[in-house]
């Protein structure tokens, strides 16, 4: 997946930014910060064959890494970054990746390299990232992408959503999960927009953030759409808000068109990635009682 050098000519891409509410780098400034990562990894001896276990978080650290290890081609398995011993890290992976508490700026200063005393010495033939799932329908278990199919997926998403360079991206749901990565970060990144991510979004946080970074487009689950209501009267308009997971009440969905303007929800899942999603164009009947219609490439087959 190429984010280095796919706008080029863009003074959107040139002057854009990715933040974190701490530290924050212009999407030119990514091919040095890329390179001192190559140095990283050749002296930690990190080769294209081994399978990384990246604890990831909503830094700028954590997000300059995982589109590194994208541009790069390597494989990854994406983990939760926990306290103490950390998540637990898959035999096949050979090393685990996490970054600083206090990160820099600078992720090769900011990464941190482990060995996993598990590894079974399994090596990889083809590239992929590995998620896992939520275990809401049982045991967790990892998913695979090909770098191919996850990129196909975030340019559906780019499609359907009509997402650009001027656009202001307000990320408050974890990029580790397919939501914020396929579906927000991945796609936002696609475009060469301006990026802000949360860490532990609250409301006082978030209301915070947005007054600095200004952005027009948000990506959040209905749960915090209505926490975000609860704590705002006066109306705040984005071009779109993107929801996935349950499907917001009709008079919540009225009053939060009324404060904020379009909203859009999207289906999909940690094992078929973004399945479907309204486009905002659509009337807003449309927008509020379905996900619209299957995204490009995407079949649907009903059995009988």
């Amino acid at each position: 997946m190429q984010f280095i050098g796919r706008h080029p000519s863009s003074s959107d891409w040139q002057a854009n930014t990715l933040s974190d509410g701490r530290h924050t780098c212009r999407y030119q400034d990514l091919p040095d910060l890329f390179g001192g990562l190559d140095d990283a990894f050749v002296r930690r001896g990190v080769g294209y064959g081994d399978c990384l276990a990246f604890a990831c978080d909503n830094s700028l650290a954590s997000a300059s890494i995982l589109m590194y290890l994208l541009e790069r081609g390597h494989s990854f398995v994406l983990l939760p970054k926990t306290e103490g011993t950390g998540s637990p890290v898959p035999s096949f992976c050979r090393y685990r990746l996490s970054t600083s508490p206090l990160a820099s700026i600078d992720p090769a200063v900011a990464l941190q390299v482990e060995d996993n005393p598990v590894w079974n010495g399994h090596w990889v033939d083809t590239p992929g990232v590995f998620l896992r799932t939520s275990s809401s329908t049982g045991a967790a278990k990892l998913v695979a992408y090909s770098h191919a199919n996850l990129f196909g997926n975030s340019l559906n998403c780019v499609e359907r959503l009509q997402l650009l360079s001027t656009d202001r991206i307000a990320i408050p749901v974890p990029i580790l999960h397919m939501f914020g990565l396929g579906a927000a970060f991945l796609p936002g990144a696609a475009v060469g927009a301006a990026i802000d991510l949360q860490n532990g979004a609250n409301l006082l946080r978030y209301i915070e953030r947005e007054r600095e970074f200004n952005p027009t487009v948000a990506f959040m689950t209905p749960i915090f759409g209505e926490t975000l209501l609860k704590g705002r009267r006066s109306p705040r308009t984005y071009r779109l808000t993107v929801m996935a997971g349950d499907r917001m009440r009709e008079q919540v969905f009225d009053r939060y068109e009324g404060l904020f303007g379009c909203r859009v929800q999207l289906y999909g899942s940690t094992e078929m990635g973004a399945i479907a999603v309204s486009n905002p164009e659509d009337p807003r009947p449309l927008r509020e009682q379905t996900v619209g219609k299957p995204l490009s490439n995407v079949q649907l087959r009903l059995d009988k």
